[in-house]
């Protein structure tokens, strides 16, 4: 059967969106177990998935997250790395400004 390809490019979308959600309740988990750096690798997973959905709010949220967890793991320069890569692709996110605290 031959699939129309806007219909495969909206289902990989949908699956990215699941992706992600995935990824980020993983991330919590870790979190809050206190398997800090496993949690931050786990965000920047979830940010990925964000971006391929198109969703900037969301990888905009899992940066930071990926930022503050690395700062929790005490990998400072890691999760300064994150933190001004969040502020150069989403520099008017809620996120980019709360990063600012990290």
């Amino acid at each position: 059967k031959v699939y129309d390809i806007n219909y495969l490019k909206d289902y990989i979308a949908n699956e990215n969106v699941h992706a992600y959600s995935n990824a980020e309740l993983i991330s919590e988990y870790y979190r809050s177990i206190g398997k800090n750096k496993i949690a931050a690798e786990k965000y920047l997973e979830a940010a990925q998935y964000a971006r391929m959905s198109s969703s900037d709010e969301k990888a905009a949220r899992a940066l930071y997250g990926a930022a503050e967890a690395f700062d929790a793991a005490g990998m400072k320069a890691d999760s300064k790395e994150c933190a001004l890569k969040l502020k150069e692709l989403y520099p008017t996110s809620s996120w980019a400004e709360k990063a600012g605290d990290l």
